[in-house]
């Protein structure tokens, strides 16, 4: 079984990325402890996504990108925590120096989205200006829209947790 001990020395070929994403997963509880024979071990032909999907899909993880936490979206748009209301999906994707983010939250029981993005110069910050969504709207966007761009990372898997989350709400 793959314990916290155990993963001081994992191996050293294990992508730093990998690592990073194993650690933080065993030490906020967000993945059970199993064989480190089912964790994917480095190997050049698959891309670094797909071994990071692999976790955020069995762990039903909502922040994609470069945000790990509801802490990390606050901090980029340079915003309170207490704005996000309870957050259903958040994605932060980045490109050739630049970036793209979407999220998606619940606040009084109404779905509110708020969009970002920026070139190589600046961040997101002072671009928090949360619009009200419908699922229907959202339905329509993640079928028919360009919001999550495949000009970024984690665009794939950020637009079928959006799906997923649109079930839920169905």
């Amino acid at each position: 079984m793959l314990r916290s001990k155990e993963l001081l020395h994992y191996p050293k070929t294990t992508p730093p990325r990998l690592y990073l994403i194993l650690t933080y997963l065993l030490f906020c509880g967000k993945m059970q402890e199993q064989s480190i024979n089912d964790v994917p071990k480095r190997n050049d032909h698959v891309p670094k996504l797909t071994m990071v999907s692999v976790f955020r899909e069995e762990t039903n993880m909502k922040y994609f990108g470069c945000w790990s936490c509801k802490e990390d979206v606050a901090r980029d748009f340079q915003v309170d925590v207490k704005n996000l209301g309870n957050v259903l999906m958040a994605w932060y994707g980045s490109g050739d120096y630049c970036g793209s983010a979407f999220v998606l939250f619940e606040n009084d029981g109404q779905l509110y989205e708020a969009h970002g993005s920026h070139c190589s110069c600046y961040g997101l910050e002072g671009q928090w200006d949360p619009e009200k969504t419908s699922v229907e709207a959202l339905a329509h966007v993640l079928k028919d829209g360009y919001m999550i761009s495949d000009s970024y990372d984690y665009a794939e898997e950020a637009r079928k947790a959006l799906g997923r989350v649109l079930k839920r709400l169905k």
